[in-house]
């Protein structure tokens, strides 16, 4: 009897042990406020209506809604996160925004409005991580309006103009202009008035340690035609400070009796942008 029972006890301690080995191999789920208590979940808000993509390094969620659930779990440790839209004409990849091109070679002069943000996470495992991340913009739109102080624009049959200067791509992280200096083609549309040329432009930026050059070409009905450059890098100084619309007004003076000549003066900002941009 007290063999069998000695054997009993030994049986106990076995199972006991097996059971304590067995519990060190599996997650108690009462320990644990997640369910991938390793890793760290991410929440965003942005606040965007629209598609967009939440970026951590090579991983990505695409998205439609304001508020996105990362579709990936995180390591702990330190990331970058990135959020941004997709305007048309702009592209983006490895964290640089970059403008789509003419078959010429310079930049698309309308391209849509990117709207970005960049936030440094520190995930934790068993958490959740949830946070607001507004998109904020990042292109400004440029209007260029040219009125004749003389006559009409009825005589011009076509126009041709050019800005040197002006930043492709911006890498988001930072916010930082990227790339070599580029040109940019304003497409000019007369008003029914025949007074007034107006072009529209939506820009990243424009390199403040390069000029920006303004070269205005001008073709007759009858076929003469003159070209006219100026320089606007101080008109233009200071459009990478701010991403509300600006409007630069200019005269527009042309002879047409006697020998074709033209000129372009008074360049300043409209009436509604003057506070802003200056």
């Amino acid at each position: 009897m007290k063999n069998e029972v000695q054997i009993m006890d030994i049986r106990m301690l076995l199972l006991g042990a097996l059971v304590l080995l067995l519990g060190s191999c599996s997650y108690d789920d009462a320990l644990h406020r997640t369910p991938h208590p390793t890793q760290g979940a991410l929440v965003a808000n942005t606040g965007y209506n629209g598609d967009y993509t939440l970026a951590v390094g090579a991983l990505t969620t695409e998205a439609q809604q304001p508020v996105t659930v990362f579709t990936h779990l995180l390591n702990e440790g330190s990331y970058l996160l990135c959020a941004y839209n997709h305007p048309q004409g702009i592209g983006i990849a490895e964290g640089v925004a970059t403008i789509g091109t003419r078959p010429d070679g310079t930049l698309l002069s309308l391209p849509g409005t990117l709207h970005s943000a960049t936030r440094q996470i520190e995930p934790l495992p068993d958490d959740t991580l949830r946070l607001d991340l507004p998109l904020e913009q990042r292109t400004r739109r440029l209007t260029l309006r040219l009125t004749a102080s003389t006559g009409t624009t009825e005589n011009i049959a076509t126009t041709r103009a050019r800005i040197t200067g002006i930043a492709p791509a911006l890498y988001l992280g930072t916010l930082k202009l990227q790339g070599e200096p580029a040109a940019v083609c304003p497409d000019f549309v007369p008003a029914t008035d025949c007074r007034l040329l107006t072009a529209e432009l939506n820009l990243l930026g424009v390199f403040t340690d390069s000029r920006q050059e303004f070269t205005f070409d001008i073709t007759l009905t009858d076929g003469t035609r003159q070209t006219l450059t100026l320089d606007m890098t101080e008109i233009l100084a200071a459009f990478n400070t701010g991403t509300a619309p600006l409007t630069l007004d200019a005269t527009l003076e042309l002879t047409l009796s006697g020998a074709f000549r033209f000129n372009i003066t008074d360049w300043k900002a409209g009436k509604e942008d003057a506070a802003e941009a200056w």
